[in-house]
């Protein structure tokens, strides 16, 4: 037995202690650096900003967030019903806490669209992609505990991750990475938007089988650190000029009667609620809840899966979208007040 325990500690313990050690001392180095600051850890939204270059001295709209704007929100069609010359460097799983320090690199003059969903306030939601590295360097150690206590493999993981993207940033280019990011060539001539042909196969046993399984969903805890995270970084915002709509997006039909009266249902609702109080308290922050608020066009044979609507969707959401911030912009007299 005191073999065995002897063992345990050797192989088990004292390197644990060590990696426990090495990262408190790394984080505590990284939190002291400014130049992390402005950095998203995110080289797909950073290589999109790269390939699709704007007038910083003109109005453009900047569509950003997660993949229900990167696949749902067409840029040509806002310029259309805006006038302004329109971009999508929305990436898959980007979240707020990435989105915004990577937006640093445009001016005040510009109108940003963020898809914000839900998983990104749940504490429970870790599967891998799910968190950020950004989001991580936001955590403290008690929270990285707290959230990976029943997954300290995945703890290890990403905290190595972590401590390689941000050692490589000292002593690299980044620039040249976000060059050799591949983007298909049709997604930079769409300005950024990533089309899905695909239509919306209903599976009731599969249906079913992803309630209670989806990695949006798991272990619901929208009160935790990451719901501090997304607040403290939405706050800066409002050192800025720049008028900012903030989106909850809408769901299939199908989706929303199966969640309707389920704890996916009440977390969605009560996350709206929560957006729409959030930016309530900025001047330039806007929040439109299509989750709640049906667009009645967007039935089921618009989506390619659930929750994610196809190319003939988007087009009817970005149509849809556009026109309302047109308003919002004509109500703001917006070019005026950018002309002073």
């Amino acid at each position: 037995m005191k073999y065995f325990i002897s063992k345990s500690f050797k192989f088990i313990f004292y390197p644990l202690l060590v990696l426990l050690i090495t990262c408190i001392v790394f984080n505590q180095i990284i939190d002291r650096w400014e130049m992390y600051d402005n950095y998203s850890f995110m080289h797909s939204l950073d290589s999109k900003i790269s390939k699709l270059p704007i007038n910083n001295d003109s109005i453009n709209i900047i569509i950003a967030g997660d993949s229900r704007g990167e696949r749902q929100l067409i840029p040509h069609i806002f310029k259309l019903n805006t006038g302004y010359n329109s971009i999508n460097i929305a990436v898959t799983a980007g979240d707020i806490i990435s989105t915004i320090p990577a937006l640093q690199t445009y001016s005040d003059l510009n109108i940003y669209v963020i898809s914000a969903s839900s998983w990104q306030i749940n504490d429970g939601a870790i599967d891998p992609g799910y968190l950020s590295l950004k989001c991580f360097r936001e955590l403290t150690l008690f929270e990285k505990f707290q959230i990976y206590h029943e997954n300290l493999n995945e703890l290890v993981r990403i905290e190595m991750r972590f401590i390689k993207q941000s050692i490589l940033f000292l002593f690299r280019n980044y620039k040249d990475d976000y060059e050799k990011y591949h983007y298909d060539d049709t997604i930079i001539k769409n300005f950024g938007f990533l089309g899905i042909e695909d239509t919306l196969e209903i599976d009731s046993i599969k249906l079913n089988s992803l309630l209670g399984s989806h990695a949006w969903y798991k272990a619901i805890n929208p009160n935790g650190a990451r719901w501090r995270i997304f607040t403290e970084e939405l706050n800066k915002f409002n050192e800025r000029n720049s008028l900012i709509v903030i989106f909850q997006p809408p769901v299939s039909p199908i989706w929303k009667g199966k969640t309707e009266n389920t704890f996916i249902g009440s977390f969605e609702k009560n996350y709206s609620k929560k957006l729409d109080s959030l930016c309530d308290q900025y001047e330039n922050i806007v929040f439109y809840d299509f989750y709640t608020n049906d667009i009645d066009s967007l039935e089921n044979n618009v989506f390619y899966d659930y929750q994610h609507l196809n190319r003939n969707g988007a087009a009817i959401f970005s149509r849809s979208l556009s026109s309302i911030i047109s308003k919002e912009i004509e109500a703001r007299t917006y070019n005026t007040r950018l002309s002073h």
